[in-house]
């Protein structure tokens, strides 16, 4: 694959004045509704605030599941804003994260001459990537090489034209946990970004991709931690092989639908969920079940990735929290 000038520039480690470039500061079927809630002990949650670059679209840094207190504050550079739209063609996309101030913790390295973070691997890889359509009708989950420069290759394809948004999950070394940042992507012509978006209805509760089977069995009540289950099965049995994949038995990406003009990508919209590690086996089905907590009601995503018999499916639900 062909790397545009710009990107080797971007590679030599040259600085590039991008305007995706955004400075940000963490802190400290039937209907849904129908379905059983669970609940469990509970888990604060506190908010966050981010600064912004000079565009409108925030960036933001949290975690997954519990907010970190008070890590340092992160310039995250892409090497592009908007993409050429080629269906299926990967896309190179340079991702750099540096600290606006020195670290006095290990969790930077120098690499060429400047602090660039060195990253924990969890769930198998240094960094995930998860590029969502605003309308949340594409998704897909990568993973970024690190170069040497301590840089973030990544080469994300693309089905359709449209806004994006890239959730980007990195943990700098030293900290517990991931940190979750956010940046836009036109891909395609910017014309297509002044569409309308399209909101999916609500999806069966039972979805099939070949013999296997996947039902989506309870959520939790919005504000309050809870369950959500999935069961599967196989030609109508409980399934009894499922391939561990990214070092846990399944992942679960859930994404709140923007409501009329709200931007997409707010804090806390997103959630990359793991199930327990040991499913529960039933008659008919086996159950992966996720401990999580979904921030305010509204319409969401939910997108299961399993290997059952070693086959990675993305499986995905649209459902609707009150």
């Amino acid at each position: 694959m062909r790397i545009p000038q710009r990107v080797n520039r971007f590679l030599a480690g040259v600085s590039m004045d991008d305007p995706c470039g955004r400075s940000m500061t963490a802190m400290s079927a039937p209907s849904m509704s129908t379905l059983p809630m669970s609940t469990l002990p509970g888990e604060t949650r506190t908010s966050v605030s981010a600064s912004a670059g000079s565009a409108p679209h925030h960036l933001h840094a949290m975690t997954t599941d519990r907010w970190l207190p008070a890590p340092p504050a992160y310039q995250l550079t892409c090497s592009q804003s908007w993409v050429h739209f080629q269906p299926n063609v990967p896309q190179p996309l340079l991702l750099a994260l540096d600290p606006l101030s020195s670290s006095p913790t290990s969790a930077w390295s120098s690499h060429t001459g400047a602090l660039r973070p060195a990253f924990e691997v969890f769930h198998e890889k240094p960094a995930h990537l998860f590029m969502i359509r605003d309308d949340l009708t594409a998704f897909e989950h990568i993973h970024p090489d690190v170069l040497a420069n301590g840089r973030l290759l990544a080469s994300p394809s693309f089905q359709r034209p449209g806004r994006y948004v890239g959730f980007l999950q990195v943990q700098p070394a030293g900290n517990p946990q991931p940190l979750l940042l956010t940046f836009p992507l036109q891909v395609g012509s910017p014309t297509s970004a002044a569409l309308p978006r399209f909101q999916e209805p609500i999806s069966p509760l039972l979805q099939s991709v070949g013999e296997f089977s996947f039902s989506l069995r309870s959520v939790p009540t919005p504000g309050q931690p809870g369950m959500l289950t999935v069961g599967l099965s196989q030609r109508g049995y409980p399934l009894r092989h499922l391939t561990p994949f990214l070092g846990a038995p399944a992942h679960g990406v859930l994404v709140r639908y923007p409501s009329p003009g709200e931007p997409f990508g707010q804090p806390g919209d997103f959630l990359h969920v793991h199930p327990a590690e040991q499913p529960t086996q039933t008659a008919q089905e086996t159950l992966l079940q996720f401990h999580t907590q979904l921030p305010r009601p509204g319409r969401y995503k939910f997108w299961l990735q399993a290997q059952p018999g070693g086959q990675l499916l993305t499986v995905p639900w649209v459902f609707q929290a009150v």
